[in-house]
């Protein structure tokens, strides 16, 4: 394989002298690296070949990638923390380790080692379904980096712009699988605390992977820093608040969160602001979504605003949205079907019969 030629947008091998892909179509010439980014072709730990940027946020930056090792797609995740590092130059690969300020380097520190706490999580999960898999840990340039599954697809939030908003059934029947992954990471005492549409990845075939664990806690570890991490409209309160209680409730409301931005396409109103006064939080069906009053009554609760009042577990969420039932209703409702599709055939054939006697008998 000539590396030389890596689609920087697909990471597959474009033919000699091709310029645009004719893979995936993207012309190399469009692509603008921002600033902060490393160029793509940058290689890091002697095997990871950069490509485009993925995405980037105030404390991160992801690069699909390819290991030249096992000859693999991956993403690499890059720890860079806007407000205190910065790149010695635009395009650079050397990174100082943090500015001089002594705020800036608490945080940088800070984030440094919620970094490496994600990848040691994820390195934990390895064998849960639906939760993105870690496959390294390394230094260079000043700062950490992961190497990462590379997940193909669009996240839920892009998803549900491009498509709208979903039925409650295909709601549930595409959270379930990550319902029960969540139960796995709570009863390894693990929380993921930034649930929402832009952390899960929708792959073409419409099975739900959950990422972006920088905000992950284990549950009875000692906080090492007073950081809130917030997002608006999916987390609850004692999100908010340096020594508020969490647990599984507090991923339980996230979750009920993003089910409730699926079925009705709003998001939410924050936490705080429902706490001040007036629920503004409408109920589902008032918008338009099409469920039972159980079902909705269900997701209500693990949308409470105080955390002693939703479900405490995700298996107890599950069971009151009827999550895993469905098949075994609905195997009950088809069964019903045939029996009464048999019966009516009887019928029909009785009566046939007794017409044909009746006609045979006036002959």
């Amino acid at each position: 394989m000539n590396y030389h030629n890596l689609c920087i947008c697909c990471m597959h091998e474009k033919s000699a002298g091709e310029i645009i892909c004719s893979r995936c179509g993207f012309d190399e010439r469009t692509y603008i690296c921002p600033s902060s980014a490393l160029p793509p072709h940058t290689v890091l730990n002697g095997k990871y070949i950069l490509g485009k940027v993925l995405g980037a946020g105030g404390f991160g930056i992801t690069y699909i990638a390819f290991d030249t090792a096992l000859e693999k797609i991956m993403a690499v995740k890059e720890m860079f923390v806007y407000q205190s590092m910065y790149r010695d130059n635009a395009g650079s690969c050397q990174m100082p380790a943090a500015a001089d300020s002594g705020m800036q380097k608490s945080l940088y520190e800070i984030n440094r080692d919620k970094f490496a706490e994600e990848a040691r999580i994820l390195a934990r999960l390895e064998k849960v379904p639906g939760i993105v898999r870690v496959y390294d840990l390394f230094e260079e340039n000043g700062t950490l980096y992961t190497a990462m599954e590379y997940l193909p697809g669009m996240t839920l939030k892009d998803y549900c712009r491009k498509h709208g908003r979903m039925s409650f059934r295909e709601t549930l029947r595409l959270m379930t699988p990550m319902m029960d992954s969540l139960a796995s990471l709570h009863r390894e005492g693990i929380l993921h605390r930034d649930i929402s549409p832009g952390n899960i990845m929708v792959s073409p075939d419409k099975t739900l992977t959950l990422f972006d664990f920088g905000g992950a806690k284990i549950c009875g570890s000692e906080e090492k820093s007073q950081v809130i991490l917030a997002k608006e409209g999916y987390s609850p309160v004692e999100q908010l608040q340096t020594d508020g209680s969490v647990g599984p409730w507090t991923d339980i409301y996230s979750l009920s969160a993003v089910i409730y931005f699926c079925v009705t396409g709003v998001v939410p109103a924050a936490s705080a602001e429902r706490v001040a006064g007036k629920d503004p939080v409408k109920r589902p069906r008032s918008l338009g979504a099409y469920m039972t009053g159980s079902q909705e009554k269900a997701l209500m609760k693990g949308l409470a605003v105080r955390s002693r009042d939703r479900y405490q577990s995700m298996e107890e969420m599950e069971k009151a949205l009827g999550a895993g039932k469905r098949k075994g209703l609905s195997d009950k409702a088809g069964s019903a079907a045939v029996k009464r599709h048999r019966l009516l055939l009887l019928l029909i054939i009785a009566e046939e019969g007794i017409l044909a006697a009746l006609q045979m008998r006036l002959v």
